[in-house]
């Protein structure tokens, strides 16, 4: 009897085959686990961003001027003498106030230094709050609270002419007192008589302020004539922050809402300059500042979370034409100001509160559109380890796993 041997293309199973079958399925369900692992962790996306220039102190107000040279308005954090007002606290006060510019990247000047600050006794930073640019001429708008006793803390706005000279155009504190606003005279909680002054714009040839505890919005004219009360709440109850120009014009004003400060209750108003008030975004959370990109859209800046006043919970917000939030950059340090530069990214006063010595910076965060083989490379190192070893695990699996297959005879 002959007996016919198999063809040797004929694959058998055998122990190490199906051990190796086995080993790679164990490979590709380890791979799984760990893929689902990754992208269940993985990191969000958020927007690139850099250090545009640090070595701040408690960095307020940002404002660029037509050569594309950023203006800084530091608040400072007090000094050594202590001033005491009675019904409001305590008052460590000092030259520490500074305004600096940018002209270049990394490269900080200073226009004047040693300008007043106080630190109170509820831990908040009052002096130089804001600036703006109208030509050649910049506009500084210094908070003091105005309820000092010492005049030279009093809030006012001043100019820096081309020629480097300065030359005060308001003394916003006695405008305050002399003309109250509505919180003022209805709520006692509108306690500061020289107001609380925070942001500006500069608009055509105009100035336009707001103030977080009369919770008003003001013209000025370019010389510091005040003009028109455009805004005034009947209740400080709204805490007006910084405020911005729109492409349709309009002003938008960004507003905390009532402490202390729950989810949700902040907002950016938009308030064109016939006074009509309306809602441009609802359901923010401690708004420090409002800005537009390049395409229009609006992004938010928070300053920390809700009923707490605490480091590295800021964050900066995309609002979808549909009214959703997307959140394009976090952890931020109690930001406190933010701007649209000449390049359509956004500029950010980071660590604008609290803040150690030295410690602040302006931040530039690129949403002015992403080389996409960059996206894509954030994306990857966004799933993080696991994930992409999950992914290789599999990979691997399916590739063994075919190997071994038997073939037709």
């Amino acid at each position: 009897m002959i007996r016919t041997r198999p063809p040797s293309n004929a694959l058998r199973p055998s122990f190490s085959g199906a051990a190796l079958r086995v080993c790679l399925a164990l490979l590709g369900v380890i791979g799984v686990a760990l893929l689902g692992f990754g992208l269940v962790h993985a990191r969000p996306v958020y927007a690139p961003y850099s250090v545009y220039v640090a070595g701040l102190l408690n960095p307020r107000g940002l404002a660029f001027d037509s050569r594309g040279v950023l203006y800084v308005a530091e608040a400072g954090n007090g000094g050594k003498t202590r001033l005491t007002v009675p019904g409001y606290g305590y008052f460590n006060v000092g030259p520490s106030g500074r305004v600096s510019r940018i002209r270049r990247l990394g490269l900080r000047e200073t226009v004047e230094d040693g300008l007043p600050s106080a630190f109170s006794s509820h831990h908040d930073e009052i002096g130089p709050a804001a600036v703006a640019t109208i030509g050649d001429e910049t506009y500084v708008l210094s908070a003091q609270g105005g309820n000092l006793s010492d005049s030279s803390y009093d809030n006012l706005l001043v100019r820096y002419d081309s020629d480097g000279s300065k030359v005060v155009v308001t003394n916003y504190s006695q405008f305050s007192i002399e003309n109250p606003s509505l919180a003022r005279r209805s709520d006692p909680r509108a306690d500061v008589p020289g107001g609380m002054p925070f942001g500006m714009v500069a608009l055509g040839d105009k100035l336009y302020t707001t103030d977080a505890n009369l919770e008003f919005v003001q013209e000025f004219s370019a010389d510091g004539r005040p003009l028109r009360r455009l805004l005034e709440y009947p209740a400080s109850n709204h805490v007006l922050t910084n405020i911005t120009v729109g492409p349709d014009g309009a002003l938008y004003v960004a507003e905390l809402g009532p402490y202390p400060y729950p989810a949700g209750s902040g907002r950016i108003t938009r308030l064109t300059l016939d006074g009509q008030v309306s809602e441009a975004v609802i359901g923010v959370t401690t708004p420090i500042a409002a800005a537009f990109g390049r395409d229009g859209t609006l992004y938010v800046l928070e300053l920390t979370a809700p009923l707490r006043e605490a480091r590295d919970l800021g964050r900066l917000l995309k609002i979808e034409s549909d009214g959703r939030q997307e959140v394009v950059l976090e952890p931020l340090n109690l930001p406190t100001a933010m701007i649209t530069g000449p390049d359509g990214n956004l500029y950010i006063s980071n660590s604008g509160h609290l803040a150690k010595p030295g410690e602040a910076q302006v931040l530039r965060v690129e949403v002015n559109g992403v080389p996409p083989q960059r996206a894509v490379l954030d994306r990857i190192r966004g799933l993080g380890a696991p994930a992409l070893v999950g992914a290789l695990a599999m990979v691997v699996a399916g590739a063994g796993s075919l190997g071994i297959r038997p073939r037709p005879h």
